[in-house]
C-alpha cells in the first residue's frame, strides 16, 4: 500500500464520524489527500490556520490522523504536537517553550514572574506561595468546608439542581476566599471578575481588543478590592491566619516579594486560576460519566460508600477524555529538535507559536492502553489536567482534593440523569465557560 492510500485509508475511516462543526476542515484534508503528496506542504498553511481556531473544538479523529501520519506539524510559525512524549517534552522545557502569559499577568495583577522563566524572582515568588498557601492546610481549610457545604447544597436541593449556577460555580469560590483572606464584595462578584481575567490571561491568543479591554476593566475593579481588602486587614491587625495574614507577617519582616503589589497580585492569582477551572472541572468530569451509564454506576457505588479515592478515578478518567483545557501555546525563545531518537525529530524554529494538546496526548494509544476507555488502573502521569513541567498548575493539590468532594454527594444520590431538553445539556459560553448543566437526583437514602 502506498502512503498516499494508507493516509487516504486513514481519513475515509474518521471522515463519516466528523460532525457538522468540523465540516470545513474535512473538506480541506480530503482536498489534500486527492491532490496527492507534493502539494500537501503548500496545502498546511489553509488548514494549520483553521487548525489553529478550532484546536478548543471537537478535533478527535482529525488529532487522531496526525499522531499517526504527522506527530508533529510545524508550518511557518506555528507547530501543532499530538503525541504523549511530545506534549511532556515541550511542556517540560519551561525556559525553551516559554508561556505567552507573562506580560499579561503583570497588566492584570502588577507582576507576572511566576509565568516566566525559570529565573530567581521565578524561584522567590513561587516559594512565597508555597509557603502562605501550604499543602498540609487542605484537609481541613479546604477539604472539609467543600465536603459539608456540597452536602448541604445537595441536600437542600429539591429533585433538580444545576451543577454550574448552584454548586461548582459558586462554592469553591466561596472556600477558597475565606481560605485566602479575600471576600466576595457582593455574590457572584468574584467568579465574574476571575472568568473575564482567565479569557484574557489564558485564552486570548490573537491579543483580540473585544476581549483584553473588558478583561483589563474588570481587573482594575478587582485590583481595587484586594488593594481595599489588604489595606482594611493593615490597619485592623487581627491576627488571621489566612493567606493574605501570613503574606502580611512576611512583610512585617522584611520579605523582598511580600510588599503590598506582590500580595495583590498572589491573591489574585489564587482566585481566577482556580475558579474557572474548579467549575469547568465539575461540570466537564460529571457530563462525561454521565455519557457512560456502566461507568457512572460504577463512580455512584464509590460515591454512596464514601471511597472519595475511587470517585477521584472517575472523575479524572472522564476529564481525560473531556479535558479541562485541551492543550497549551507556548513561544520557542530557541531552535529546538523535539522529539531526538525517534524519526518523527522535527526543528522547531526560534519564534515558533507552539500548540502542545493535552487532548490528544492523553488518548495518545502509543502511550495508553484502550485510551478510549474508563480505567481506573491508570498512573498518574498520564493525567495532564494541570499541565506538566515548571508551569503546571499551582492549584493542582487543592484541585485533586476538592472536585471529588464536590462532586461525591451529587453522585451518591440515587437515579441522577440530565434534566430533559436543553437544559440537561451543558451550555458552555464561548466553547469553554460552563454556564449550566441542569440534572435531576432521586432522593437521599434514609
Amino acid at each position: 500500500m502506498s502512503f498516499l492510500s494508507f493516509l487516504k485509508d486513514k481519513y475515509d475511516d474518521v471522515a463519516g464520524r466528523l460532525d457538522e462543526t468540523s465540516k470545513d476542515i474535512r473538506e480541506d484534508v480530503s482536498e489534500v489527500v486527492s491532490r496527492g503528496l507534493s502539494t500537501v506542504r503548500e496545502d498546511l498553511d489553509g488548514l494549520t490556520d483553521k487548525l489553529k481556531s478550532f484546536a478548543f473544538e471537537h478535533t478527535d479523529e482529525l488529532f487522531a490522523i496526525l499522531r499517526r501520519i504527522r506527530p508533529i506539524v510545524v508550518h511557518k510559525d506555528v507547530a501543532i504536537i499530538t503525541r504523549f512524549d511530545d506534549v511532556q517534552e515541550v511542556l517540560a522545557l519551561g525556559d525553551v517553550f516559554q508561556t505567552l502569559y507573562t506580560p499579561k499577568l503583570a497588566a492584570v495583577g502588577g507582576r507576572g514572574a511566576v509565568g516566566g522563566p525559570n529565573t530567581a524572582e521565578y524561584m522567590r515568588d513561587v516559594s512565597l506561595m508555597r509557603l502562605t498557601f501550604r499543602r498540609e492546610d487542605i484537609e481541613a481549610r479546604l477539604a472539609a468546608p467543600t465536603r459539608e457545604r456540597a452536602a448541604a447544597i445537595v441536600d437542600a436541593a429539591e429533585g433538580s439542581l444545576d451543577l454550574v449556577t448552584d454548586l461548582a460555580g459558586v462554592l469553591p469560590l466561596q472556600v477558597i476566599g475565606e481560605y485566602i483572606g479575600l471576600p466576595d464584595p457582593q455574590p457572584g462578584q468574584l467568579a465574574c471578575w476571575a472568568e473575564s481575567i482567565f479569557r484574557y490571561v489564558f485564552g486570548d491568543i490573537k491579543d483580540d481588543p473585544a476581549v483584553s479591554e473588558p478583561s483589563l476593566a474588570a481587573a482594575a475593579e478587582f485590583a481595587a478590592h484586594v488593594n481595599a481588602t489588604i489595606a482594611a486587614r493593615k490597619l485592623d491587625r487581627r491576627d488571621e491566619d489566612d493567606v493574605l495574614g501570613r503574606l502580611l507577617k512576611l512583610q512585617e519582616l522584611g520579605q523582598a516579594g511580600a510588599d503590598d503589589l506582590s500580595i495583590r497580585s498572589t491573591l489574585m492569582i489564587y482566585v481566577y486560576g482556580t475558579a474557572t477551572l474548579m467549575a469547568r472541572s465539575a461540570a466537564l468530569a460529571l457530563d462525561e460519566l454521565l455519557r457512560h451509564p456502566e461507568e457512572l454506576a460504577k463512580a455512584q457505588t464509590a460515591a454512596r460508600a464514601g471511597d472519595v479515592d475511587t470517585v477521584r478515578a472517575y472523575l479524572w478518567e472522564a476529564l481525560r477524555l473531556n479535558p479541562i483545557n485541551p492543550g497549551l501555546f507556548r513561544r520557542a525563545t530557541q531552535d529546538y529538535r523535539l522529539s531526538q531518537g525517534n524519526r518523527r525529530v522535527t526543528l522547531i524554529p526560534k519564534g515558533t507559536l507552539v500548540f502542545a494538546s493535552l487532548a490528544s496526548a492523553m488518548v495518545d494509544s502509543f502511550e495508553l492502553d484502550a485510551p478510549r476507555s474508563i480505567r481506573t488502573d491508570r498512573p498518574d502521569y498520564h493525567y495532564m489536567h494541570f499541565g506538566h513541567g515548571l508551569h503546571e498548575c499551582f492549584g493542582r493539590f487543592a484541585g485533586q482534593a476538592m472536585l471529588p468532594l464536590l462532586l461525591t454527594p451529587v453522585l451518591a444520590r440515587p437515579d441522577l440523569r440530565r434534566a430533559e431538553g436543553e437544559a440537561g445539556e451543558l451550555e458552555l459560553a464561548d466553547g469553554f465557560y460552563p454556564r449550566h448543566l441542569r440534572i435531576e437526583l432521586g432522593p437521599k437514602a434514609g
